[in-house]
């Protein structure tokens, strides 16, 4: 079969071999075993779906999070001439079903859907037609709810594996998030799951931590100098604004981008960063997933990030066509004196005796009282199970997103909260965004305050409404009367003593001494101890990537055990990754390109080039 493969992979993809772990992973899928890789971002996951389509005519079902990276999935699929169906809300009813009765007739072929649709209609209808599938969970770190990426409709799909014995499973993510696997055996209950977790180390990607007085004034001072595409981050849609606008007056070609933009505006925006017309990108975490531009030299945050996961994905979109990229973390002075304060506000919260009734916190610290808010809105419907809560004391702006006469109720008989707001707000709320009373929304649909905030919730995720603002600094008071003594305190405590673990960390990351790019990726529960790039700023300033002794012996033995060749990604793995032996130190990939190119140099390796990599020969 090994044969037959390459021949493939040659004829089809016009490329001459698998990059690491994409055969071992490929041939554990045609062998019928269902798998879950993690590999980092721009390593070639959309292969790991393609090429078993492809070679042995499955019927591959994709899900994938945004219709962004849904139509983008499809066009790579249209241009190997693999037959590839899209369902999404761009198509009119008449077009999804076509697309959808042209999948089933046709002998293979991809079907690229979010987890909306599959959960409310085409599992049902694929599980009823379609004796066994190809079953992809593309971004699977949308499960988690580590993450800042935590989608609950991921977590409501299902598939009958059990009476569709011979269908395969493909979970891909760039982050393996600590929870992600057993949420994913819970959900789908596959017989087995094979797990193939890649190099997560970027070796071209320089991390680095800059505490600094003035993090604007930073960027300012460099914003002119910097050559080549960047993103800066920002955790507020009115600070990237402000930012956007502030650039635009030093660099010429400045883009931005957040969730309340409309839609016209964000293609608008994206597009122009996307097609080299703006080099400079002011976003949220909004902007990001899905996105295919390899050239970003440079990303930046103005925010201590809300996760290792978060950060991991957005710092990967730099450097994917392989060349040095800078990852900069500016943090002002004043946030690390708040972070510690924070740190310890909640430690003191949490020293609360059992018994004791939990109020109100009044934390000083904005990293407490954010933390505090952030568990209470992601445990909401847990917490709310077991309590009697106090009058909700917010409102909320919103603003719709798709014209009314495309917005379906929720359930039959049922009028929308969308058409339940035009009605209340005399039709304002189609053009421009306003504060809305739950009390009064509720009172007309007979419903307390918490289901009205509980259906908006859901409306935002799938896009029919966007919520500019929550004016309260926390979401809501804490409950006025527990039902249980015991289990919705401790749940609460926690959660919050979870998010602690997450603020040391950060606290850590920012004033510690270790590798940066290592204890991301060991956050992560990957890579090894004791490892350094000799890219980030901790390991360049204690001269991690200094020349060490036997270096060219080690990368000699490496190709000699090898026949002699292999792909330079796959040298930097074994020399810098995870799979380097215990009792040999790990190298930089400065110090890996330093002996390559004196190597080749002096005669004693070849540099054979194809396409966009390469092959190191040993010819002594």
């Amino acid at each position: 079969m090994a044969e037959l493969l390459t021949d493939h992979l040659n004829r089809v993809y016009k490329i001459p071999g698998f990059r690491s772990l994409q055969k071992e992973i490929v041939t554990s899928i045609l062998e019928g075993r269902n798998v879950a890789a993690f590999l980092p971002t721009g390593m070639g996951k959309t292969l790991l779906y393609q090429v078993p389509t492809t070679f042995l005519k499955l019927k591959t079902v994709v899900i994938s999070p945004l219709i962004a990276l849904i139509r983008d999935q499809a066009e790579r699929a249209r241009k190997l001439k693999i037959p590839v169906f899209e369902l999404h809300g761009l198509n009119s009813t008449e077009e999804n079903q076509l697309a959808l009765n042209s999948f089933f007739d046709l002998e293979y072929g991809l079907l690229i859907l979010s987890p909306e649709r599959w959960n409310l209609s085409v599992r049902a209808i694929i599980e009823d037609k379609e004796p066994s599938i190809f079953l992809v969970i593309d971004e699977a770190h949308c499960i988690s709810v580590w993450g800042q990426s935590f989608r609950p409709s991921y977590t409501e799909m299902t598939y009958d594996f059990k009476n569709h014995p011979e269908s395969r499973l493909l979970v891909l993510s760039a982050t393996p998030t600590k929870d992600l696997i057993p949420l994913v055996k819970n959900q789908f209950k596959p017989e087995s799951l094979q797990i193939f977790t890649g190099d997560l180390y970027r070796y071209n990607l320089s991390y680095a931590v800059r505490i600094i007085p003035s993090a604007l004034g930073f960027l300012a001072e460099i914003i002119e100098k910097l050559n080549g595409s960047s993103i800066l981050y920002h955790q507020s849609r009115e600070g990237v604004e402000k930012l956007a606008a502030l650039f635009s007056s030093r660099r010429e070609k400045v883009s931005w981008f957040h969730a309340g933009l409309e839609k016209s505006e964000k293609q608008k925006q994206s597009l122009a960063f996307l097609s080299g017309k703006s080099d400079f990108m002011v976003a949220t975490s909004a902007f990001g997933m899905g996105i295919d531009k390899a050239d970003i030299r440079y990303i930046f945050h103005f925010d201590i990030p809300e996760s290792i996961e978060e950060y991991l994905q957005e710092t990967g979109r730099a450097g994917r066509d392989g060349k040095k990229s800078w990852i900069y973390l500016l943090i002002e002075e004043e946030q690390i004196h708040w972070l510690k304060k924070g740190i310890e506000e909640i430690e003191n919260w949490l020293e609360l005796k059992p018994g004791i009734k939990l109020t109100k916190p009044d934390f000083r610290s904005p990293y407490a009282r954010k933390t505090f808010a952030t568990v209470l809105q992601s445990n909401y419907l847990d917490l709310i199970a077991d309590s009697e809560f106090s009058e909700i004391p917010y409102y909320l702006n919103i603003k719709l997103e798709t014209n009314l006469n495309q917005t379906v109720s929720t359930e039959p008989g049922e009028i929308s909260i969308p058409e339940v707001l035009v009605h209340l707000y005399t039709g304002k709320i189609m053009v421009e965004s306003l504060s809305v009373d739950l009390g009064k929304v509720g009172e007309f649909l007979s419903l307390s305050r918490q289901e009205v905030f509980q259906r908006i919730l859901s409306l935002e995720e799938s896009g029919v409404l966007t919520i500019h603002d929550i004016k309260n600094k926390l979401p809501f008071l804490l409950p006025a009367v527990w039902k249980s003594a015991d289990r919705s305190p401790h749940l609460l405590c926690t959660k919050i003593q979870e998010k602690l673990e997450k603020i040391n960390f950060w606290l850590g990351y920012l004033t510690g001494q270790d590798c940066l790019m290592n204890l991301l990726v060991t956050g992560m529960d990957a890579g090894r101890k004791g490892y350094s790039c000799g890219l980030c700023s901790s390991c360049l300033a204690k001269g991690e990537s200094s020349s060490r002794i036997g270096d060219m012996d080690l990368l000699t033995e490496l190709l000699r055990k090898n026949s002699g060749k292999m792909d330079y990604r796959d040298i930097l793995i074994h020399l810098s990754g995870v799979w380097q032996e215990e009792n040999k130190t790990p190298l930089s990939k400065i110090r890996i390109d330093q002996v390559l190119q004196f190597g080749i140099k002096e005669g004693w390796f070849r540099e054979n080039r194809f396409g966009k990599g390469s092959e190191i020969e040993f010819i002594g």
